[in-house]
Protein backbone atom coordinates (compact mmCIF):
# COMPACT_ATOMS: atom_id res chain seq x y z
CA UNK A 1 0.00 0.00 0.00
CA UNK A 2 1.46 3.40 -0.73
CA UNK A 3 1.83 5.99 2.05
CA UNK A 4 -0.95 8.08 0.60
CA UNK A 5 -3.04 5.70 0.76
CA UNK A 6 -2.26 4.55 4.25
CA UNK A 7 -3.00 8.09 5.21
CA UNK A 8 -6.73 8.41 3.26
CA UNK A 9 -7.76 5.11 4.60
CA UNK A 10 -6.42 6.73 8.57
CA UNK A 11 -8.42 10.17 7.81
CA UNK A 12 -11.36 8.05 6.75
CA UNK A 13 -11.15 6.30 10.27
CA UNK A 14 -10.51 9.60 11.89
CA UNK A 15 -13.10 11.24 10.77
CA UNK A 16 -15.71 9.12 11.36
CA UNK A 17 -15.02 8.86 14.83
CA UNK A 18 -14.74 12.64 15.03
CA UNK A 19 -18.13 12.90 13.76
CA UNK A 20 -19.55 10.50 16.30
CA UNK A 21 -18.23 11.92 18.99
CA UNK A 22 -19.19 15.44 17.85
CA UNK A 23 -22.38 14.40 17.52
CA UNK A 24 -22.82 13.07 20.94
CA UNK A 25 -21.39 16.40 22.42
CA UNK A 26 -23.95 18.16 19.65
CA UNK A 27 -26.68 16.12 21.28
CA UNK A 28 -25.80 16.66 24.95
CA UNK A 29 -24.18 20.48 25.62
CA UNK A 30 -27.26 21.04 22.53
CA UNK A 31 -30.19 20.08 25.20
CA UNK A 32 -28.30 21.65 28.14
CA UNK A 33 -28.44 25.23 26.01
CA UNK A 34 -31.78 24.48 25.41
CA UNK A 35 -32.61 23.49 28.89
CA UNK A 36 -30.55 26.33 30.72
CA UNK A 37 -31.75 25.98 34.02
CA UNK A 38 -34.99 25.60 33.44
CA UNK A 39 -34.66 21.37 33.55
CA UNK A 40 -38.18 19.81 33.67
CA UNK A 41 -38.45 17.83 37.25
CA UNK A 42 -41.15 15.08 36.39
CA UNK A 43 -42.70 13.71 32.95
CA UNK A 44 -45.48 15.88 33.08
CA UNK A 45 -43.13 19.16 33.08
CA UNK A 46 -41.21 17.05 30.52
CA UNK A 47 -43.67 16.94 28.22
CA UNK A 48 -45.02 20.17 28.47
CA UNK A 49 -40.87 21.09 27.91
CA UNK A 50 -40.35 19.52 24.81
CA UNK A 51 -43.71 20.97 23.59
CA UNK A 52 -42.92 24.38 24.15
CA UNK A 53 -39.27 24.51 22.82
CA UNK A 54 -39.88 21.72 19.76
CA UNK A 55 -38.28 23.44 17.17
CA UNK A 56 -34.87 24.32 19.02
CA UNK A 57 -34.98 20.71 19.36
CA UNK A 58 -35.56 19.87 15.76
CA UNK A 59 -32.43 21.92 14.96
CA UNK A 60 -30.08 19.86 17.68
CA UNK A 61 -31.44 16.55 16.69
CA UNK A 62 -30.92 17.49 12.94
CA UNK A 63 -27.48 18.37 13.31
CA UNK A 64 -26.80 15.12 15.53
CA UNK A 65 -28.54 12.99 12.44
CA UNK A 66 -26.55 14.48 10.10
CA UNK A 67 -23.45 14.13 12.50
CA UNK A 68 -23.78 10.59 12.59
CA UNK A 69 -25.32 9.75 9.14
CA UNK A 70 -21.67 11.33 7.91
CA UNK A 71 -19.48 9.28 10.49
CA UNK A 72 -21.42 5.97 9.37
CA UNK A 73 -20.52 7.17 5.63
CA UNK A 74 -16.92 7.66 6.49
CA UNK A 75 -16.96 4.19 8.41
CA UNK A 76 -18.05 2.45 5.26
CA UNK A 77 -15.67 3.80 2.78
CA UNK A 78 -13.08 3.66 5.21
CA UNK A 79 -13.89 0.07 6.22
CA UNK A 80 -15.34 -1.00 2.18
CA UNK A 81 -13.50 1.28 -0.08
CA UNK A 82 -9.98 0.88 1.58
CA UNK A 83 -10.22 -2.64 3.65
CA UNK A 84 -7.62 -1.46 5.98
CA UNK A 85 -7.32 -2.02 9.94
CA UNK A 86 -10.38 -4.13 10.00
CA UNK A 87 -10.68 -3.51 14.19
CA UNK A 88 -10.53 0.71 14.04
CA UNK A 89 -12.91 0.31 10.88
CA UNK A 90 -15.30 -1.47 13.20
CA UNK A 91 -14.99 0.43 15.83
CA UNK A 92 -16.11 3.04 13.98
CA UNK A 93 -18.87 1.44 12.77
CA UNK A 94 -20.46 0.37 15.76
CA UNK A 95 -19.73 3.71 16.98
CA UNK A 96 -21.39 5.53 14.12
CA UNK A 97 -24.51 3.03 13.75
CA UNK A 98 -26.16 3.89 17.21
CA UNK A 99 -25.66 7.55 17.22
CA UNK A 100 -27.65 7.67 13.46
CA UNK A 101 -30.53 5.18 14.55
CA UNK A 102 -30.61 7.48 17.65
CA UNK A 103 -30.45 10.52 15.56
CA UNK A 104 -33.03 9.22 12.91
CA UNK A 105 -35.38 8.33 15.45
CA UNK A 106 -35.43 11.48 17.32
CA UNK A 107 -35.94 13.18 14.43
CA UNK A 108 -39.06 11.07 13.01
CA UNK A 109 -40.35 11.65 16.29
CA UNK A 110 -40.01 15.27 16.33
CA UNK A 111 -41.33 15.19 12.66
CA UNK A 112 -44.46 13.58 13.88
CA UNK A 113 -45.25 15.69 16.79
CA UNK A 114 -44.55 19.31 14.57
CA UNK A 115 -46.68 17.75 11.78
CA UNK A 116 -49.73 16.72 13.76
CA UNK A 117 -49.33 19.73 15.87
CA UNK A 118 -49.68 21.72 12.13
CA UNK A 119 -52.89 19.49 10.91
CA UNK A 120 -54.37 19.34 13.94
CA UNK A 121 -54.47 23.45 14.05
CA UNK A 122 -56.76 24.07 11.24
CA UNK A 123 -59.31 22.33 13.47
CA UNK A 124 -59.80 24.65 15.67
CA UNK A 125 -62.92 26.85 15.52
CA UNK A 126 -64.61 23.91 13.18
CA UNK A 127 -67.92 22.12 14.32
CA UNK A 128 -66.44 19.03 15.89
CA UNK A 129 -67.65 15.60 13.41
CA UNK A 130 -70.68 13.78 15.12
CA UNK A 131 -68.96 10.35 16.48
CA UNK A 132 -70.62 7.74 19.02
CA UNK A 133 -69.22 6.84 22.09
CA UNK A 134 -69.44 3.58 23.85
CA UNK A 135 -68.81 3.69 27.36
CA UNK A 136 -67.83 0.72 29.84
CA UNK A 137 -70.20 -0.29 31.95
CA UNK A 138 -72.70 2.55 30.95
CA UNK A 139 -74.99 3.65 28.09
CA UNK A 140 -73.54 4.87 24.79
CA UNK A 141 -74.28 8.18 23.86
CA UNK A 142 -73.04 10.88 20.99
CA UNK A 143 -70.92 13.77 20.77
CA UNK A 144 -74.37 15.61 19.98
CA UNK A 145 -76.18 15.11 22.54
CA UNK A 146 -73.95 16.64 24.56
CA UNK A 147 -74.97 20.72 23.38
CA UNK A 148 -74.95 22.80 25.77
CA UNK A 149 -71.63 21.25 27.90
CA UNK A 150 -68.30 21.90 26.95
CA UNK A 151 -66.55 18.53 26.13
CA UNK A 152 -63.42 17.19 26.76
CA UNK A 153 -62.08 13.80 24.55
CA UNK A 154 -58.85 12.37 26.28
CA UNK A 155 -57.49 9.99 24.15
CA UNK A 156 -54.91 7.69 26.53
CA UNK A 157 -54.23 4.40 27.79
CA UNK A 158 -53.35 2.55 31.00
CA UNK A 159 -50.05 1.41 29.97
CA UNK A 160 -49.31 5.24 28.90
CA UNK A 161 -47.10 7.19 31.55
CA UNK A 162 -47.46 10.37 30.19
CA UNK A 163 -50.98 9.66 30.50
CA UNK A 164 -51.31 8.50 34.16
CA UNK A 165 -49.27 11.27 35.03
CA UNK A 166 -52.05 13.86 34.32
CA UNK A 167 -54.79 11.52 35.69
CA UNK A 168 -55.01 13.56 38.69
CA UNK A 169 -55.36 16.97 37.41
CA UNK A 170 -58.16 15.50 35.29
CA UNK A 171 -59.99 13.38 38.38
CA UNK A 172 -59.44 16.74 40.07
CA UNK A 173 -61.29 18.96 37.22
CA UNK A 174 -64.43 16.94 37.48
CA UNK A 175 -64.97 16.95 41.05
CA UNK A 176 -64.31 20.53 40.69
CA UNK A 177 -67.25 21.22 38.25
CA UNK A 178 -70.65 19.88 37.47
CA UNK A 179 -71.64 17.20 34.74
CA UNK A 180 -74.10 19.61 33.46
CA UNK A 181 -71.05 21.91 32.80
CA UNK A 182 -68.48 20.08 31.53
CA UNK A 183 -68.05 16.74 30.55
CA UNK A 184 -65.03 14.71 30.57
CA UNK A 185 -64.44 11.68 28.32
CA UNK A 186 -61.68 8.85 28.36
CA UNK A 187 -60.90 7.16 25.01
CA UNK A 188 -58.96 3.99 24.45
CA UNK A 189 -58.24 1.32 22.12
CA UNK A 190 -57.92 -1.03 25.25
CA UNK A 191 -59.87 -4.14 25.64
CA UNK A 192 -63.33 -2.81 28.13
CA UNK A 193 -61.86 -5.06 30.64
CA UNK A 194 -58.24 -3.36 31.19
CA UNK A 195 -59.60 0.00 30.84
CA UNK A 196 -62.38 -1.31 33.43
CA UNK A 197 -59.45 -2.97 35.65
CA UNK A 198 -57.16 0.27 34.86
CA UNK A 199 -59.99 2.91 36.29
CA UNK A 200 -60.43 1.03 39.24
CA UNK A 201 -56.74 1.30 40.52
CA UNK A 202 -56.19 4.60 39.33
CA UNK A 203 -59.80 5.95 40.75
CA UNK A 204 -61.32 7.40 37.78
CA UNK A 205 -64.33 9.41 38.00
CA UNK A 206 -65.64 10.35 34.85
CA UNK A 207 -66.98 8.06 31.27
CA UNK A 208 -64.39 5.81 29.72
CA UNK A 209 -65.39 5.08 25.95
CA UNK A 210 -63.71 2.18 24.40
CA UNK A 211 -63.30 0.74 20.69
CA UNK A 212 -61.35 -1.18 18.73
CA UNK A 213 -58.08 0.31 16.27
CA UNK A 214 -60.14 -0.18 13.35
CA UNK A 215 -63.28 2.00 14.67
CA UNK A 216 -60.61 4.50 15.34
CA UNK A 217 -59.31 4.51 12.22
CA UNK A 218 -62.63 5.43 10.57
CA UNK A 219 -63.35 8.33 13.08
CA UNK A 220 -63.98 11.86 10.91
CA UNK A 221 -60.67 13.87 11.69
CA UNK A 222 -59.78 14.93 13.74
CA UNK A 223 -60.59 12.53 16.28
CA UNK A 224 -58.36 10.27 14.58
CA UNK A 225 -54.84 12.16 14.50
CA UNK A 226 -53.52 10.99 17.53
CA UNK A 227 -49.58 10.73 16.92
CA UNK A 228 -49.04 10.73 20.30
CA UNK A 229 -50.93 9.77 23.84
CA UNK A 230 -51.93 11.94 25.82
CA UNK A 231 -53.84 14.21 23.18
CA UNK A 232 -57.00 16.31 24.03
CA UNK A 233 -59.86 18.04 22.47
CA UNK A 234 -61.47 20.58 23.47
CA UNK A 235 -65.55 21.72 22.38
CA UNK A 236 -67.33 24.13 23.11
CA UNK A 237 -71.37 24.42 24.51
CA UNK A 238 -71.94 24.75 20.45
CA UNK A 239 -70.03 21.76 19.18
CA UNK A 240 -67.19 23.81 18.03
CA UNK A 241 -63.39 22.71 18.40
CA UNK A 242 -61.68 25.14 20.44
CA UNK A 243 -58.57 23.65 21.22
CA UNK A 244 -56.56 20.18 20.71
CA UNK A 245 -53.82 19.51 22.91
CA UNK A 246 -51.13 16.98 21.90
CA UNK A 247 -49.03 15.95 25.34
CA UNK A 248 -49.98 16.13 28.91
CA UNK A 249 -52.12 18.74 30.13
CA UNK A 250 -52.16 20.17 33.59
CA UNK A 251 -55.14 20.96 36.42
CA UNK A 252 -54.19 24.34 35.35
CA UNK A 253 -54.25 24.29 31.33
CA UNK A 254 -57.91 22.63 32.45
CA UNK A 255 -59.04 25.60 34.63
CA UNK A 256 -58.39 28.03 31.91
CA UNK A 257 -59.73 25.18 28.83
CA UNK A 258 -62.69 24.43 30.94
CA UNK A 259 -63.65 27.07 33.77
CA UNK A 260 -62.38 30.25 32.21
CA UNK A 261 -62.22 29.78 29.08
CA UNK A 262 -65.20 31.64 26.41
CA UNK A 263 -67.21 29.42 23.80
CA UNK A 264 -66.01 30.52 20.23
CA UNK A 265 -66.71 33.72 18.97
CA UNK A 266 -68.29 33.88 15.29
CA UNK A 267 -69.60 31.55 12.68
CA UNK A 268 -67.79 28.34 12.74
CA UNK A 269 -64.89 27.55 10.08
CA UNK A 270 -65.42 24.99 7.46
CA UNK A 271 -63.28 21.98 7.78
CA UNK A 272 -59.53 21.88 6.57
CA UNK A 273 -59.03 20.19 3.25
Amino acid sequence: MTEGKAGRWKSFAALSLLLSGSAVLTFIFGADIIVSGEAPTDSVQGQIFLTEHLSEFRIVYGVFFAMGAAALIAAVIQLFRFRQAPILAVIALLVAIPVTLMGGWMNYVMGRVAGSNEQVAGWNGVTAPDMSFNIVDGESFRLSDLRGTRVLINHWATWCLPCRAELPGLIEIVEETSRDNVMLIGMSIEEANVVRKGAAELGINYPLAVLSREEFDALAGPFNIVPFLPTSFLIDRNGVIQKIHIGVVTHDDLVEMLLEGHDYQGAPKAPPV
